[in-house]
């Protein structure tokens, strides 16, 4: 079926997400169900999508409290699976800005008049604050349903089966449900709680749900306390990242004052040390490199660079949530520039 203006809009939705995973992607046609064609390196999956929005399950008192519900209407049935893509069930839910992925496998050869899926809005609010949450029907024919935040789209895609072949473990479900929620923490508790799990596949799963809910948490307090401004030049927009100032894989952490809410364009300037913030919250640009850059006649706007860059870092209200001037201090080194030493 041609695609309305309603399933543009949604599948907008889904192409914004595949981008902000960190992927590149492409429309295959112009029909619903899409056919997407994503790709990153040399890595490339194909995905057959369908989606609707997720609208309340119902009348109050007719459906439980806090249920959403897609609508599997105009499609024809059964939902098309096979070799060599990936079938999405998907709904998105604008207020929350989260998506569901429902099990493709779970639906009826055949359906009546208004088929629908449900999942609750409590799973959609966890997945806003750390990246997944889930909704398990306790039903004969169990189903989980998954919710995900757009950066983690592709994090779902790749492990879409395994995310709801948990459907039919309910101790591994725990084990999931505790990794959704931050609490596998420790790394000796984590391990114990994986050997729960029997199958490698759903290990993995849990492995990309404890790294994915670390990275959202961090990006989520980072950008409230920044209020979403970039803390280089004060620019918000839907323009801003949550950069770590000492990398987690040289022993950063997720701390809120060991992150920065940066615009796109001052990310890439700190990244590269055009400008890094000093323990005293003093923004400093590398003169050298500008030199450099002069010489080579790469220097275009370099005045309207420097008029837009603060002369401090704009800072959290929380002095807890401000940068760490020893995180500052290493992220200098780490990019090259000469600190005190006491």
């Amino acid at each position: 079926m041609p695609t309305s203006a309603e399933k543009r809009s949604l599948l907008t939705r889904v192409q914004e997400a595949i981008l902000a995973s960190g992927w590149q992607m492409v429309f295959e046609n112009d029909d619903h169900p899409c056919v997407i064609r994503a790709f990153r390196g040399d890595k490339t999956i194909r995905m057959l999508v369908y989606i609707w929005r997720l609208t309340r399950g119902g009348p109050p008192g007719v459906r439980p409290t806090g249920e959403l519900r897609i609508q599997l209407t105009n499609v024809a049935y059964p939902l098309r699976t096979g070799r060599g893509f990936v079938t999405l069930l998907l709904g998105w839910h604008e207020q929350t800005g989260i998506f569901a992925g429902f099990d493709v496998f779970k639906r009826p050869q055949e359906w009546g008049h208004s088929p629908s899926v449900q999942i609750r809005k409590s799973a959609l609010d966890d997945a806003a604050g750390t990246g997944f949450g889930q909704y398990r029907r306790a039903t004969r024919d169990a189903e989980i349903a998954i919710a995900f935040s757009p950066a983690c789209f592709m994090d779902y895609v790749l492990g879409q089966k395994r995310f709801h072949d948990f459907a039919g473990y309910p101790d591994e479900v725990a084990v999931l449900d505790k990794a959704l929620r931050g609490q596998l923490n420790q790394e000796a508790e984590a391990r114990v709680d994986l050997d729960r799990i029997g199958s490698h596949g759903r290990r993995e799963v849990v492995r990309t749900v404890m790294e994915r809910v670390g990275q959202e948490n961090f990006r989520a307090r980072v950008l409230t306390a920044y209020r979403r401004h970039c803390a280089m030049c004060g620019l918000q927009m839907d323009l801003v990242v949550a950069a770590h100032i000492v990398p987690v894989n040289v022993k950063g952490s997720n701390e809120t004052s060991n992150g920065l809410a940066l615009c796109f364009l001052h990310h890439e300037a700190y990244d590269r040390a055009f400008v890094v913030p000093d323990e005293d919250y003093r923004i400093r640009i590398n003169e050298s490199a500008v030199a450099r850059l002069r010489r080579l006649e790469r220097n275009s706007k370099e005045q309207e660079f420097r008029q837009f860059l603060r002369t401090e870092l704009f800072l959290p209200g929380r002095d807890v949530d401000r940068p760490s001037p020893a995180y500052l201090k290493r992220g200098m080194e780490l990019r090259g520039w000469p600190v005190a030493t006491a």
